[in-house]
């Protein structure tokens, strides 16, 4: 069986090679569980639903609060509030401005391109954010920080209100992570059987 490390992993001879390597995966992320992670958020990502106005006026708040806590770092958000109203990127410039060159703005095309730009990746909304804020990211994911707007969720680990303190708690003492695996199913036909096939 070709090794964890074969990044040519395309099939197991057996379900008891399949067994041996997830194990080897979940061994693998239960130390790395353990360790703690100093950030160095030169660069915060932010995804949430840039159409919907009640995120945008979070949005903004979060980001004033990243830009004045973190004086050497950026902030990215979605392309869409380049020119939000709401949003006011100029307002908050006017407001800070040493922000001036630190708010930016991030595309799906950046992301492609660069995606070890990001220090830290931060979700305001439920599961779906992070979901696709996991489709944003296929080979390099920078740490992702959620935080949830209404009931917690499965992937949603903090709620918005405590931001301040959660950030806070990030920037002075580090943070643990929890790995997630993801895998990709497809459905063929094969002498008329549905195969589900994860690669």
């Amino acid at each position: 069986m070709n090794g964890l490390n074969d990044g040519n992993l395309t099939h197991v001879n057996s379900h008891t090679q399949l067994a041996k390597t997830a194990h080897g995966v979940r061994i693998l992320a239960k130390n790395l569980n353990r360790a703690t992670i100093k950030l160095h958020m030169r660069s915060v990502m932010i995804i949430t639903k840039a159409r919907d106005n009640s995120l945008i006026y979070l949005t903004k708040e979060l980001t004033e609060w990243l830009l004045e806590k973190n004086p050497h770092g950026s902030v990215y958000v979605d392309h869409h509030l380049e020119n939000s109203k709401r949003f006011d990127a100029q307002g908050l410039i006017n407001d800070l401005p040493s922000a001036k060159d630190r708010i930016k703005f991030w595309t799906k095309d950046l992301i492609r391109q660069h995606p070890d730009l990001f220090d830290l990746v931060i979700t305001l909304g439920g599961d779906g954010t992070v979901l696709y804020c996991s489709t944003l990211f296929q080979k390099i994911v920078p740490p992702v920080l959620s935080f949830a707007l209404g009931s917690l969720g499965f992937l949603t680990n903090f709620k918005f209100e405590d931001f301040r303190t959660v950030l806070s708690n990030a920037l002075n003492f580090g943070v643990h992570t929890n790995l997630r695996m993801r895998f990709t199913c497809r459905r063929t036909i094969s002498m008329g059987l549905y195969v589900g096939i994860i690669r």
